[in-house]
């Protein structure tokens, strides 16, 4: 699935740093509705925290999941993205939120 995005002939990438240190990409397409989220050099946290994913738009925040962090590197495929809507990173109590609870250490616009 991730291969799919990344070979979309409409795939946009766009890469931030985050607030907490390393980098943060994000690969989307419009016609798949899907982005691929990897992280590069992301400090790792005490088992107790998380990093949570969310697809963020005018209408609120969805979770897409949690990232693992090993080696400070990692991958997440978020699906039900669309173009004008933003990826954003949290760090959270271990098991993930509903919801947001902290400001985002990182957030990438989607220009698919």
């Amino acid at each position: 699935a991730i291969t799919k995005v990344l070979d979309a002939p409409d795939a946009r990438i766009e890469t931030t740093h985050a607030t907490v240190g390393g980098a943060v990409t994000v690969v989307a397409s419009a016609l798949q509705q899907e982005a691929v989220v990897t992280t590069k050099g992301m400090p790792s946290l005490s088992a107790s925290r998380v990093y949570q994913v969310w697809v963020m738009s005018s209408s609120g925040a969805r979770s897409v999941g949690l990232l693992s962090v090993p080696d400070q590197t990692g991958q997440l495929l978020a699906s039900g993205v669309r173009a004008g809507d933003r990826i954003g990173i949290t760090v959270e109590p271990a098991g993930g939120t509903s919801r947001p609870t902290t400001a985002p250490i990182v957030t990438v616009p989607v220009t698919a």
